[in-house]
């Protein structure tokens, strides 16, 4: 995958992940809440390491593939998906 490819599919996560952050409603439904407080950490090591990939490809690629794994591993990992397995028990 070329530099420019990265770039976009990473723009696209990126606005993704602020839309989570900033939360967004379309005629008073709510598609995504504001969770700067859980997440903002997440945010801004995801933001750095993707200006580190702008600026310095060499070295920021690595970063950048570990950081993403890292944040794939834990959204689907037992502990991050244990809200919605019991909450679906729930009902």
């Amino acid at each position: 995958m070329n530099k420019k490819t990265c770039i976009f599919v990473n723009l696209i996560l990126l606005l993704w992940f602020f839309l989570d952050m900033t939360g967004m409603r379309i005629n008073n439904h709510i598609l995504v809440t504001r969770s700067y407080k859980e997440d903002g950490i997440f945010f801004l090591i995801f933001l750095l390491v993707f200006i580190l990939f702008i600026l310095k490809d060499r070295i920021g690629k690595y970063f950048l593939t570990t950081w993403l794994f890292l944040w794939f591993m834990t959204q689907f990992s037992p502990i991050g998906t244990f809200p919605y397995l019991a909450h679906g028990k729930e009902k």
